[in-house]
């Protein structure tokens, strides 16, 4: 069975029922064996302390783990990982979430069109499924 590391946005928008995840996307994520790096939790709060993503109240942790996710935590070895992407990946969060699912022996589960199409280019853990 394919384990999956989800990507940020993709945990956003599930939590929200973000109808652009879309049909493929929502069964993967309803059956499957996800997980959320503790990265994302934190990327989120950043969001949301500067204005730009609004969060419920609570523990965003409890949250996910109440919907039958995973919340990984960042381990030094997947730190240490980022410097096989440092060249192909300038986002810091999404070079961790890249080198976590590596690390994991997942893949990330992702709609950015910038992962995917390097996705194409380079040999990464990222899962190609269509929105």
């Amino acid at each position: 069975m394919t384990r999956y590391l989800l990507d940020t946005h993709v945990i956003y928008r599930w939590m929200r029922d973000d109808r652009r995840l879309g049909r493929e996307l929502r069964r993967i994520l309803a059956q499957s064996d996800c997980t959320v790096s503790a990265a994302s939790l934190w990327e989120m709060l950043i969001k949301n302390s500067r204005g730009k993503l609004p969060l419920p109240k609570g523990s965003l942790r409890d949250a996910l783990e109440a919907q039958g996710f995973v919340v990984l935590a960042i381990s030094a070895r997947h730190v240490e990982a980022t410097r096989r992407f440092d060249q192909v990946i300038a986002d810091p969060f999404d070079r961790l979430l890249v080198a976590t699912a590596a690390e994991e022996d997942m893949l990330l589960l992702t709609q950015d069109a910038g992962l995917l199409d390097l996705a194409t280019r380079a040999r990464l853990p990222i899962a190609d499924i269509s929105a």
